[in-house]
């Protein structure tokens, strides 16, 4: 699916600036499109762990991949998006346990993303996330991207708002969040 989503991006890459424009849809917490942010709050839970929103969720799966069961617990009751984010970077074992994290082919970060967007779609949240159910059926012939500047990863490296982010389309990083938002997306078509 991975190699699949970059033909995509290199498909953008190829077209006039216009029509990529047209085809390219770059999200981001904090920006006028926060659309598929993992920040939003949406209350989900996987076995007996309940998690209130995405972002949670992604820093526990990271904590619990390097065995760091005091930073999990911890996370779980943190809720505020910088509060995750400075203890996912405080995981300890990180260099023994995070080379699958780390390590972007591996799978694991978009397997996580998945089961963020993949969550926010299930029957219970129907109500709240109408609008999103119905953008993802919408988008599928888009490449969509989360236009974080410090994460090439889950995002493509460029801020959202940056000047001439479009004219960048082969520098985009990995975009892993951006990546499993494009296959919630033709997964939620294909099944409607």
């Amino acid at each position: 699916y991975e190699a699949a989503c970059r033909r995509v991006r290199e498909q953008l890459a190829a077209l006039p600036l216009v029509q990529r424009q047209e085809r390219c849809r770059v999200f981001y917490d904090g920006t006028a499109d926060d659309t598929y942010s993992n920040f939003k709050p949406f209350r989900f839970a996987l076995g007996g762990l309940g998690f209130l929103k995405g972002e949670q969720f992604f820093h526990v799966a990271k904590a619990l991949l390097c065995k760091d069961l005091a930073t999990a617990q911890t996370m779980m009751l943190t809720t505020g998006g910088p509060a995750l984010r400075s203890l996912g970077r405080e995981v300890e074992n990180y260099k023994e346990n995070g080379q699958a994290w780390e390590n972007v082919d591996s799978g694991w970060l978009l397997l996580v993303c998945l089961i963020i967007k993949l969550a926010q779609l299930q029957p219970e949240h129907a109500s709240g996330n109408a609008a999103l159910c119905t953008e993802l059926e919408q988008e599928r012939a888009l490449y969509i991207a989360e236009g974080a500047k410090d994460d090439a990863r889950c995002g493509i490296g460029i801020h959202a708002s940056e000047r001439g982010l479009m004219e960048r389309v082969e520098q985009f990083g990995r975009n892993q969040l951006g990546h499993a938002t494009m296959a919630v997306a033709i997964a939620s078509a294909s099944s409607r």
